[in-house]
């Protein structure tokens, strides 16, 4: 395996780990040669990088990779979700060149693409507040009556459906898969965090949709500092999943590849207690 960074990142990864430094602009004859030899590149690019998405996709396919997938991890990239969220419109057009490539190519190329869909990121959403709901102050906002289902992917789930996407490319050539740990709501959240917060002082705010969308819009557009700015986008994933036409419960649209890429289900009371307690709530 081998891990690509920009050359000015200061982190620090552990010593098992082969890693190659590239020009912070990512120039394509570096990632090129970077790529070259290996059959998989898997994206995972913050949302400052995502610029260079589409000439890493352009590298891969000129160093001879084999599959390839992108950096469209998260929820679904429908058009109500778009039209809420605007890290979907992004990640709907990065998709939308990929493919655009892979139709160019086929079937003469060995080049192909899988992309993932993931729903949130459990362990992220806990520990970022994505959900609505504070352990600390015991206070939660429902949207509508908070029992709208969506999906959610913890990270052993996702990885699991990345290796089982190597292992088998042509299940999943030039698709989108679609994967989960569980399908919840903010409800049954709320119930294994009175579980393991205390069930007794709790403030529940229970506010339309509607009402959030414009709220968090409003809010991400006047962020004065990243963090001000995530929290906004937060709730407007949650948002775009939960909203009319978000078609976010993957088993309930017919999209979920789980049993194809034998990725296994998993209890979400069990996970979020454990991460919840790791995080000393």
């Amino acid at each position: 395996m081998l891990l690509i960074t920009r050359r000015s990142s200061t982190f620090e990864f552990p010593v098992s780990i082969n890693v190659i430094r590239v020009d912070d602009d990512y120039p394509k004859a570096q990632l090129t040669s970077a790529f070259a030899a290996h059959d998989a590149v898997i994206l995972s690019l913050n949302t400052a990088a995502e610029k260079h998405h589409n000439a890493m996709v352009d590298a891969s396919i000129a160093a001879g990779v084999h599959r390839l997938i992108p950096s469209v991890f998260g929820g679904r990239h429908t058009p109500a979700a778009q039209a809420i969220f605007p890290v979907a419109r992004a990640k709907a057009q990065l998709l939308s060149y990929v493919a655009s490539r892979a139709a160019q190519l086929a079937p003469a190329s060995p080049w192909s693409y899988t992309a993932l869909c993931t729903g949130p990121f459990h362990e992220l959403s806990l520990r970022a507040g994505f959900y609505d709901i504070s352990p600390q102050t015991k206070r939660a906002t429902l949207w509508d009556d908070g029992t709208t289902p969506f999906s959610v992917s913890t990270y052993a789930a996702i990885s699991q459906a990345v290796l089982a996407i190597l292992r088998a490319p042509d299940e999943a050539r030039n698709q989108i898969v679609y994967v989960s740990s569980f399908v919840t709501s903010q409800a049954k959240l709320l119930s294994i965090y009175k579980d393991v917060c205390g069930a007794e002082g709790w403030n529940v705010e229970y506010k339309s949709c509607e009402e959030g969308i414009a709220s968090a819009k409003e809010d991400y557009a006047m962020a004065r500092d990243r963090m001000s700015g995530m929290r906004a986008l937060g709730r407007l994933a949650l948002l775009s999943s939960i909203t009319k036409g978000g078609g976010a419960d993957f088993d309930a649209e017919g999209l979920s590849c789980n049993a194809r890429l034998g990725v296994e289900g998993e209890d979400v009371k069990v996970v979020t207690r454990a991460v919840l307690q790791s995080y000393n709530v």
